[in-house]
């Protein structure tokens, strides 16, 4: 299945490439269009799969806890947009303003739901499809380098926009944050996650280089001229992180690249060569984000969040709206019909909040307490074997510190942001963590 898995690949890389394209794939349209080009290529393979006889590379029933995870929330998305109160009666719920509001659905919006659902599945097969893809240690990392060079043109991308062609968006006037990098997303926050993801795989691949010259008796020649070119992506992906602005995207990406460093650590026999260039490395990148494009985002640093705008007053109101229906949620999908239910003061009444401007909130909110925390559950359960078989195991260390470099980055930022509801943002990561555990399988098993 060599032949079938490499064209696999590509198409993996592809989807990665192409999903910020369209405005970071957020309008609703392309949900529904990647959802299908995923089912049909999940479709393909299997059939491709079963004509040659060939088993999975990678079985689902290795991650039965996940399967079994997933699979239930996806059941409560369905449950969610049944009339069941037509056999059970009305469900029910107060609003912050002390209103009853009466529903046969659990679901304020089923069809936004259901939307949702899709999301879910296609994420669900397309992390099935990289699985297979990532069972091949080198064609893994040999995709991740294409992910990490397709990101950095992106930020490039971004750049270009912001000082070329008049700080506009695929050619057309923005309509908001004018004087700060969007790439072709519709927001500079968004963008910074997707780059910042990009500088911890760009770290995973420079560190996997560090292990192999201390370790593997390999010389700078040899490995250096692809430690320099990531680098310089790197570069170009923290510049255009600094050009967006965005205070939580530029932390995220520290952290993830930080977080990527400090495991490496585990495999790397440090020397006075690799000291020295790792802090010319960080004194030169620190120099050129403050010379080029730093006063921007160090300014919105200092800044305060004036009353009625900021995010604080919208969480403090979507705990309430949470307290009001903690275990049913309002439905998957449908903050922006619940929310107006229960914002009040200091929220200014001329601002629509259709996001609660932090994807765990939001998750609690429309899904409940118990299953919005079953993505979260999730995740971990896939990083925690990665990180667990990295820590046993030097094999594939790019390919996994990747992984876990981004979901820290992503994982950051979604907590006071909605990064991951990009699903450009989603599909990035979920690539990177179906890579990352299927070498992590492949490791446990060999």
């Amino acid at each position: 299945m060599t032949k079938l898995n490499d064209t696999l690949g590509w198409f993996v890389v592809a989807l990665v490439l192409l999903s910020p394209i369209p405005l970071g794939s957020n309008p609703p349209a392309f949900w529904a269009i990647s959802g299908t080009l995923v089912g049909l290529a999940a479709l393909v393979y299997m059939l491709a799969a079963a004509r040659g006889h060939q088993a999975l590379r990678f079985p689902l029933g290795k991650m039965k806890l996940v399967v079994g995870l997933a699979a239930v929330l996806c059941l409560y998305l369905i449950v969610q947009m049944l009339p069941l109160g037509q056999l059970l009666g009305p469900f029910s719920f107060e609003t912050g303003r002390g209103q009853m509001v009466e529903s046969d659905y659990l679901s304020l919006a089923p069809g936004s739901t259901w939307m949702m659902l899709i999301r879910m599945a296609s994420y669900g097969l397309f992390f099935f499809l990289a699985l297979q893809v990532g069972a091949n240690e080198r064609r893994a990392e040999r995709l991740v380098t294409v992910i990490f060079w397709a990101v950095v043109a992106h930020a490039a991308f971004g750049l270009i926009q912001l000082t070329q062609f008049n700080d506009t968006l695929l050619g057309f006037d923005k309509v908001a944050y004018q004087g700060m990098a969007t790439g072709t997303f519709v927001n500079r926050n968004s963008y910074a996650t997707f780059l910042a993801m990009g500088l911890a795989v760009g770290a995973g691949l420079v560190a996997n280089a560090v292990v192999q010259l201390t370790r593997e008796n390999r010389t700078l020649g040899e490995v250096g001229t692809g430690v320099f070119t990531q680098l310089a992506g790197m570069l170009v992906l923290v510049i255009a992180i600094a050009a967006s602005q965005s205070r939580m995207g530029l932390i995220a990406a520290v952290l993830g690249a930080v977080v990527v460093l400090v495991l490496a650590a585990r495999w790397i026999k440090w020397h006075p060569v690799v000291t020295i260039v790792a802090v010319v490395v960080a004194l030169g990148g620190f120099v050129a984000l403050l010379s080029l494009f730093g006063q921007g985002v160090l300014e919105r640093i200092t800044m305060l969040e004036e009353t009625g705008s900021g995010r604080t007053d919208i969480w403090s109101q979507v705990i309430e709206m949470i307290q009001a229906r903690p275990l049913l949620g309002y439905g998957g999908g449908s903050f922006e019909l619940a929310f107006p239910l229960f914002d009040h003061a200091p929220l200014w009444t001329h601002v629509l909040v259709d996001k609660a401007h932090s994807t765990y909130l939001q998750l609690f909110a429309e899904l409940g307490v118990v299953f919005g925390a079953l993505p979260i559950i999730i995740v971990g359960c896939i990083v925690g074997s990665i990180v667990l078989r990295y820590m046993r195991s030097e094999a594939g260390i790019a390919v996994r510190l990747a992984a876990i470099g981004a979901l820290v980055a992503a994982a950051t930022h979604t907590a006071v942001d909605f990064s991951l509801e990009m699903q450009a943002n989603a599909y990035l990561l979920v690539a990177l963590l179906a890579m990352g555990r299927a070498v992590a399988g492949r490791t446990a098993s060999s």
